[in-house]
């Protein structure tokens, strides 16, 4: 269940935990979860330091966090707690505690919290209200806030949900991944619609092509999902954002290639270990998108932490990702692994305070266990 909290951080803001747009301290910004994860891991049976790619994740961390620190630099500690040290402590808590029963638990919590987190995003659509937080409908439409936090942060979640279900042995894991389809749809998030109507032919050529006797049922689901998909999106509006705007515009996806104008004024060298605050806000300032938000984390993480830096935190996430994979046929594994890195690479929602999103992919993995 402390997971799950660590993910609602609008159901937090909902209950008056935390308000919007206020900047807390470190202890009081921290999402109560991480007190109660601390408290399972150092009371708890469980085994430290018995890994040693999260030794090496850790010791990045514990780097960069210093350095950032002792020079001036941006360095989010909420960030790096809820972030990066959060799921490592999670990944290890459940490899002590690895019992058919813990499992078969957490997955009920599992798919109990994704059926509400999608029921809830598909409610406020259809009510044209937010739950938890109180954001208009802007010029490109209404967008479901949900549990999780910015739509962005709902869709990512519910896309490593959707990833793990569609390769597990649920009796109705093709209804819950039309569920969650739908519940991207009402959190109008372009690149993730996209990225589905791919993923999911891909799939299908899988299936096809390893003689999978579900192949011709999934085919039929396309099918029949295709046409209430598609009636949503004519009849009332659902994921109105991918027609009307297309995969470019210039509030975000031009963002993401502006930001290289950088490289006319900088050179790779001045980003070797990052800039300080203060540095960044000029910078984009004088590319003219310091009022436009970077929905990018890896150019964040680069702006802030450097190259060096940031290619180490890359190693370190998919080694710890390929790590949790251990034991999947390949094209599974790097169905799921990849799925995550390209949809989270379209926002900016791992570079956030309290985060879940990594704690949402151990907690996923623990539940969806193959061998144990």
């Amino acid at each position: 269940m402390s997971i799950v909290i660590l993910m609602c951080y609008n159901l937090l803001v909902g209950i008056g935990y935390f308000k919007e747009g206020v900047d807390y301290s470190f202890f009081r910004g921290l999402n109560p979860a991480v007190y109660l994860i601390l408290f399972l891991c150092i009371f708890g049976k469980y085994k430290f330091f018995d890994n040693k790619i999260n030794n090496y994740f850790l010791l990045v961390i514990s780097i960069l966090s210093s350095f950032n620190l002792l020079s001036g630099r941006n360095v989010d500690m909420k960030m790096m707690m809820t972030g990066f040290v959060s799921p490592i402590l999670i990944y290890q808590f459940f490899n002590s505690y690895k019992y058919d029963s813990y499992i078969l638990r957490a997955k009920k919590i599992l798919m109990t919290f994704y059926i509400i987190e999608c029921g809830l995003a598909i409610f406020e659509r259809i009510i044209g209200t937010n739950m938890f937080v109180n954001v208009n409908a802007g010029y490109d439409g209404f967008r479901s806030y949900s549990l999780i936090g910015h739509p962005l942060q709902n869709a990512l979640c519910v896309s490593i949900m959707m990833s793990f279900i569609l390769f597990s042995d649920l009796k109705y894991k093709l209804e819950l991944f039309f569920l969650g389809m739908i519940a991207i749809l009402c959190f109008n998030t372009r690149s993730t619609m996209a990225f589905w109507c791919v993923a999911s032919l891909i799939y299908l050529f899988y299936l096809i092509f390893t003689h999978n006797k579900q192949y011709k049922k999934f085919a039929w689901y396309i099918v029949f999902a295709g046409i209430v998909l598609a009636y949503l999106i004519i009849q009332y509006g659902f994921g109105n954002r991918l027609l009307e705007m297309g995969l470019y515009d210039e509030s975000s996806a031009s963002v993401r290639i502006r930001i290289f104008d950088i490289f006319n004024f900088y050179s790779l060298r001045d980003f070797i270990l990052g800039l300080p605050s203060y540095q960044i806000e000029k910078i984009l300032y004088r590319t003219g998108i310091d009022e436009l938000i970077i929905e990018n984390y890896w150019l964040m993480f680069i702006l802030r932490f450097g190259i060096i830096f940031t290619v180490a935190l890359f190693i370190c996430i998919l080694s710890f990702l390929n790590k949790m994979m251990d034991g999947r046929p390949p094209f599974e594994k790097w169905f799921i692994i990849l799925s995550f890195l390209l949809i989270s690479s379209t926002n900016n929602s791992m570079s956030i305070a309290n985060n879940g999103i990594l704690s949402c992919f151990v907690l996923c993995y623990f539940s969806f266990q193959k061998k144990i």
